[in-house]
């Protein structure tokens, strides 16, 4: 007997409803064993604490330096601040230094450009620099000092470069995207995020399933709710719109689309921002990367369905006149390509 007889009489033998079960029953096992291997893939590469190669040391050091731009880019400058970042960057430098890893990298020249630029602001308003940041560096003290490069840091931009945004193209207007983190007092045009929900209703999704969704907020006491339990926006007032991206579970078929949820929904993400950066709005994305306490509670304040995965916020309000925004370095296109 060929196995597609051997098939056929057992389907024949169960009957379709118990076949169904039975594949039913096997695609709930193939699932739990792909998380598993999901799961160890990701335990055995992130950058835990006890890690130290090349790359972790560099998401480690960018994640650090990231955090200081912030506070260097806001509007309410806090002399002082970032105790807890500046400890770490250090540690993260000298093991860095301590391993031979080149200092060519931009990541290590973008730290000390971000670190300079900690420097400068404190000098040009006359503050002191604290100890947490003149006794952790002392080791690079010099280096910081004849850094040259301008990458880290902050940056400046006019809401007139805004106004002619519908008429750049394409390439003028994503380059010229920033997370701008603090808004103007007037309120959002919804008509204006509409237009940007049907621009991104052309993104491409798996076998146009089209799992995305989106929740506009206008609402502040909810974006209040929201953001306290994101704690990504503290230290800045409430946007005047939050956008909830999720997708849908039901959209998928098969256990090996178990991932498919965040490539869409990610997919999606980046249209809406871009769309905001078309109609001239400014935006922030902002994670929802939570802990089951966190999710459960924010399902219960925006009364999100447990079929629907939650991808990510985005902080939306318009332009002040003057806008101060993270440069946020990026690698050379060299450094992440492979050609086979």
């Amino acid at each position: 007997m060929t196995m597609t007889s051997l098939k056929s009489s057992v389907k024949r033998t169960l009957g379709p409803k118990n076949v169904a079960y039975l594949k039913f029953k096997a695609s709930k096992f193939s699932l739990s064993k792909q998380y598993r291997w999901d799961k160890k893939k990701y335990y055995d590469n992130f950058s835990n604490v006890f890690s130290s190669d090349e790359n972790q040391l560099n998401a480690k050091i960018t994640f650090r330096a990231h955090q200081l731009e912030k506070g260097l880019s806001h509007r309410k400058f806090r002399a002082g601040f970032g105790k807890n970042p500046l400890t770490e960057l250090s540690g993260f430098l000298k093991e860095y230094i301590n391993k031979g890893y080149s200092k060519e990298n931009k990541v290590y020249i973008n730290a000390l450009s971000c670190l300079k630029t900690y420097a400068e602001k404190h000098e040009k308003l006359g503050k002191q620099l604290p100890e947490h940041y003149t006794n952790n560096f002392k080791f690079i003290k010099n280096e910081i000092a004849n850094c040259t490069s301008k990458i880290g840091g902050f940056e400046e931009v006019n809401i007139q470069q805004k106004l002619d945004n519908q008429k750049k193209d394409y390439k003028t207007l994503f380059e010229n995207r920033f997370a701008i983190r603090e808004y103007s007092d007037d309120p959002v045009d919804i008509n204006r995020i509409k237009e940007v929900i049907a621009i991104s209703m052309k993104t491409p999704s798996v076998c146009n399933r089209q799992s995305s969704r989106i929740r506009v907020i206008t609402d502040e006491k909810l974006i209040e709710q929201a953001l306290n339990i994101q704690a990504g926006f503290k230290g800045y007032k409430l946007p005047p719109c939050l956008l909830l991206i999720t997708t849908d579970t039901s959209a998928f078929i098969e256990t090996k689309e178990r991932n498919q949820v965040y490539i869409d929904g990610g997919l999606f993400s980046m249209s809406i921002l871009n769309g905001l950066e078309y109609v001239g709005l400014a935006a922030c994305p902002l994670h929802t990367m939570f802990n089951i306490k966190d999710e459960i509670s924010t399902r219960k304040v925006l009364n999100v369905p447990e079929n629907e995965n939650l991808i990510m916020y985005i902080a939306v309000g318009n332009f002040n006149q003057e806008n101060l925004y993270c440069k946020s370095f990026r690698n050379d296109p060299e450094s992440i390509t492979t050609f086979l």
